[in-house]
């Protein structure tokens, strides 16, 4: 027997609806976004139950990008196995929901590098991103004609990020609203002496389709984490449990509350919340057995690229405010109200409002972190 962690159907859809993700794509400086550019949460067009996708002399691509831009519009672009740091890619539309698909042009001519990230904005505006390889900044091409013609995109705050020794690539690009854009940019401004150096994830806006963009601001784009989250929900990626040090699938989390292979544990809610105030949201799962609801939450957590799932017991964490404060408990005069701190694969609990019990049974009170008595 296995152990079974079920996330229900209803929570999934839920998850599904609330998380925001769109398609992927980038360039410059751009004026800054007026009321009406503010991000408007898209849900991409869904594929068709039944597509056939393309394929290179009848054999399927080794990887791909594709999705849709509306019921009709869509896209698709194969890439080959990687040799020596090139990539064959190859690009398709459909115009009649997948039902036929219509080969236009590629790069293979011009830069024959790795993609990292391939989207098409709707059935005309697309954009090609590649690895860094020889030049330390990552190439971005963008058509307006559906792809028959590409221009590379030159990006001055890529420029103002690295300097004359970083490297970086663009890793995403997702649609965020009508005419709006958010890029997902790994860079690393200093290699160091090592070339070791430990980048991080940056974020740039366009509103104009990805003529311009915004100067990069640090942190990975909201619709980029979203997805992740969604990918480790549904079961599509891997998290890394801070409880058992390893990566594991979602339906594996049942071995860190219980050891009994033959009990189900359960998600019965959730909640999307920020609960360290660092601009980047964390889901809480509540964790139930049967009709006990009081077994305890996982709460996921992104961090440069990676899910940490990390476990707390019910007197732990409960009584979750939306400002992401919390009531734990260990005992009868040891409780309060605290707050989360993340680090990677550890956390602390912030003791903000609370009481304990001392070495001779005395029990003392603390308010906003300030002595205080009990009244």
């Amino acid at each position: 027997m296995k152990h079974t962690y079920s996330l229900n159907i209803a929570l999934a859809l839920l998850l599904t609806f609330a998380l925001v993700f769109t398609l992927c794509a980038c360039n410059s400086s751009p004026p800054e976004p007026s009321p009406s550019e503010t991000p408007i949460p898209d849900e991409s067009p869904k594929p068709p139950e039944s597509v056939e996708y393309p394929t290179l002399d009848g054999e399927p691509f080794v990887g791909y990008f594709s999705g849709f831009t509306s019921e009709s519009e869509g896209w698709y672009v194969g890439t080959t196995g990687t040799a020596m740091g090139l990539q064959y890619n190859y690009i398709f539309l459909t115009h009649d929901g997948g039902r036929t698909w219509e080969e236009t042009g590629n790069l293979n001519d011009v830069w024959l590098k790795v993609l990292t990230c391939a989207v098409f904005a709707d059935d005309k505006t697309g954009f090609l991103c590649y690895r860094y390889d020889v030049e330390n900044i990552g190439r971005v091409y963008r058509t307006e004609d559906g792809g028959q013609t590409w221009t590379r995109l030159e990006i001055p705050a890529v420029t103002e990020l690295l300097g004359s020794g970083g490297v970086g690539e663009v890793r995403d690009i997702r649609v965020t609203g009508k005419n709006r854009l958010e890029m997902t940019y790994y860079g690393c401004p200093e290699r160091g002496a090592d070339n070791n150096a430990q980048g991080q994830f940056y974020t740039s806006v366009s509103t104009d389709l990805g003529k311009t963009w915004s100067a990069f601001t640090p942190g990975a784009s909201l619709p980029l984490i979203l997805s992740a989250y969604k990918a480790v929900l549904l079961g599509q990626a891997e998290l890394f449990d801070t409880y058992a040090k390893k990566n594991m699938n979602i339906s594996q989390l049942a071995q860190t509350v219980t050891p009994d292979p033959d009990i189900t544990v359960e998600v019965t809610k959730f909640a999307l919340i920020d609960l360290d105030h660092d601009g980047t949201p964390e889901v809480v799962l509540w964790l139930a057995i049967g009709e006990n609801d009081s077994v305890g939450f996982e709460v996921l957590r992104y961090q440069d690229g990676v899910v940490y799932c990390y476990t707390f017991w019910y007197r732990m964490f409960y009584n979750l405010k939306a400002d992401g404060t919390f009531w734990f408990s260990s005992g009868a005069s040891d409780h309060g109200f605290g707050s989360i701190t993340f680090e990677k694969d550890t956390c602390s609990i912030d003791e903000i409002t609370y009481c304990e019990t001392g070495s001779y049974g005395n029990v003392t009170y603390f308010v906003n972190h300030q002595s205080a008595t009990e009244k």
